[in-house]
């Protein structure tokens, strides 16, 4: 099984290791995506602000993320379909095995789909933070995405999200940003980088979203 060393410096720790199976029909989360890459190293360089807890990652993928803000001292509640559960699991205890003053990362599967069916949603669980990076790659996705969201995040809460400006997919970011201001979300901080993934080079943009306090869940 291949493996990749991520140059994501959390000072004094060791770089983080992910094992990426190989890539399978559209089992996309078996491999770490450049807006995966970039969004960690901006957590790193910020110490993990704007993320607060409780956080929940929504398509943690091979774990990055999830692994990153846990050695920041974050708990993370980092959930997938439950084919990529297994490989996300595994990479978590590799990378947070013996790391001192990390935090936590449960690992549970969940369907965008069908966020009610997951063990957070049985339990009814609400979140500060939910992290996404990469979500919108189906033009189906700004539904999905934006059904999840809504089945997990608290009044209050923001979501950081960290997406490539891909060509052809232009409508899905414009439909996915309409339905987060639906939803009473704001967007409160926003940035572009240049980076690159098995695509080639690419533009990220970077966003948070904020709910008020008073935001309807329901």
């Amino acid at each position: 099984m291949p493996s990749t060393t991520r140059d994501v410096a959390v000072a004094g720790q060791p770089p983080v290791e992910l094992f990426e199976p190989t890539l399978t029909a559209d089992s996309l989360g078996f491999k770490t995506w450049g807006s995966a890459l970039l969004l960690a190293e901006r957590l790193v360089a910020a110490g993990g602000r704007p993320v607060e807890p409780p956080v929940i990652e929504l398509g943690a993928g091979t774990g990055l993320v999830a692994v990153v803000l846990a050695r920041l001292g974050l708990d993370v509640l980092a959930t997938d379909l439950a084919e990529i559960v297994p490989n996300l699991a595994a990479n978590v205890a590799r990378n947070l095995a013996g790391v001192a003053g990390a935090g936590t990362v449960t690992v549970e599967a969940l369907d965008w789909a069908r966020p009610a069916d997951s063990a957070a949603g049985r339990r009814g669980d609400r979140f500060a933070s939910v992290v996404l990076s990469d979500p919108l790659y189906s033009p189906g996705h700004a539904a999905l995405v934006m059904t999840a969201v809504r089945a997990v995040l608290a009044p209050g809460g923001r979501v950081v999200l960290q997406v490539p400006l891909r060509a052809g997919f232009e409508d899905v970011r414009a439909e996915f940003w309409q339905r987060l201001r639906a939803a009473g979300l704001a967007r409160v901080a926003e940035a572009e980088q240049d980076g690159a993934d098995d695509f080639g080079a690419a533009r990220f943009y970077y966003s948070v979203w904020a709910a008020p306090a008073d935001w309807c869940i329901s």
